[in-house]
């Protein structure tokens, strides 16, 4: 019999991540990380294999998100009228990682990056989480800078958030961040840090990890 609850599920994940040297210029090329920055799968806890890896640093002025996706074809899927069901990856980041809330509060943000087609710049689309029990105002989206780079084995996508765009983040007095991401791929669904979307994770967020801000 399949469990009914996953065995991702039964665990709570604190991620250390590793401080950047450098503020990134994605508009001059993308950002070399090693492999200190990448983040861990938990895949094998279910005897499953991720199709995307991710990378993560931090710095006093933002975040910065690396995507390795492999496609089973190198087709990417990108609607234009609704960039946020194409092939991508969402991020939810709450900067006081309040781990015992139901419902977002304002320091809680929702990006979704997507790499576009070959040859169309890649974008992101600030997200309004929904049942959040605080408004909170959205940045434009021209703030975070976004790279794509496709080849015939998928694409690599890299998205730097700046502190500006994310409410009440303060590394020096609020070290650790709540953190939830999702990669969505036309051709071979979905991939989550731990459960799915059959849990709210979009919008609860005491099913987010905790990123720990280390040096």
């Amino acid at each position: 019999m399949a469990n009914l609850i996953p065995e991702r599920f039964l665990f709570r994940y604190s991620i250390p991540i590793h401080k950047l040297k450098n503020v990134p210029d994605l508009s001059a090329g993308m950002a070399k990380l090693d492999a200190k920055y990448q983040f861990p799968s938990f895949a094998e806890l279910e005897k499953q294999e991720d199709f995307a890896t991710l990378a993560v640093g931090w710095h006093q002025s933002g975040l910065l998100f690396d995507i390795q996706v492999k496609k089973e074809s190198p087709v990417v899927k990108y609607n234009s009228d609704e960039p946020e069901v194409s092939d991508g990856v969402w991020f939810w980041i709450d900067t006081r990682n309040t781990q015992n809330i139901h419902r977002a509060s304002r320091f809680c943000r929702s990006f979704f990056c997507y790499p576009n087609q070959p040859k169309q710049p890649a974008g992101n689309v600030p997200i309004p989480i929904a049942r959040a029990r605080e408004e909170a105002i959205l940045p434009e989206a021209d703030a975070q800078q976004v790279r794509a780079i496709h080849t015939e084995e998928g694409y690599q996508l890299q998205c730097w958030i700046p502190a500006e765009s994310l409410t009440g983040y303060d590394p020096e007095n609020f070290s650790e961040l709540g953190f939830y991401y999702c990669v969505q791929d036309f051709q071979r669904g979905e991939q989550t840090l731990s459960v799915g979307r059959e849990f709210p994770i979009a919008h609860d967020p005491s099913l987010w990890a905790t990123l720990v801000l280390a040096g």
